[in-house]
């Protein structure tokens, strides 16, 4: 565990996709956690993101009281009803039939890691407007809550 700047590791993040349009907005100090479970969670969502997201992600980060929230919204297709209680499960795949890259275990891996750092992993969709992942994290994981 140490002190971890999300806007430095969102831009290091981002930047490996250069062609891609993402809006990140941070308001937050930095957070005391594992910077690699951090890094791994924060990867997957921005890359889920860009890829079934229709071309446009924004990344809010912020404090709220004793917790960081990161919010990562995209502005995809939307994830229909029936398909939200099972995308952390791992391989499952909201489209079967869709090839390429991916086995379906990066949310499941996104929501345990985050469970292992003491914070929570949500989502909320909507078809044809988008979804929104919610990560909250203690701001400080040396500390007992």
């Amino acid at each position: 565990m140490r002190p971890v700047d999300v806007a430095a590791l969102l831009r290091r993040i981002t930047a490996a996709d250069p062609g891609a349009r993402v809006a990140v907005a941070v308001d937050a100090s930095p957070v005391v956690t594992d910077p690699r479970r951090l890094e791994r969670i924060l990867t997957n969502l921005v890359d889920n993101g860009i890829t079934h997201g229709g071309g446009r992600l924004g990344v809010e980060v912020r404090r709220a009281g004793a917790e960081l929230v990161v919010e990562v919204a995209d502005h995809g297709p939307g994830i229909p009803a029936e398909h939200l209680a099972h995308i952390f499960e791992r391989f499952y795949k909201v489209d079967p039939a869709r090839t390429g890259p991916g086995s379906g275990l990066g949310l499941a891996i996104a929501r345990e890691n985050a469970r292992l750092l003491g914070g929570r992993l949500d989502v909320t969709s909507e078809v044809g407007h988008g979804t929104r992942f919610r990560l909250a994290l203690p701001l400080d994981a040396t500390r007992d809550t």
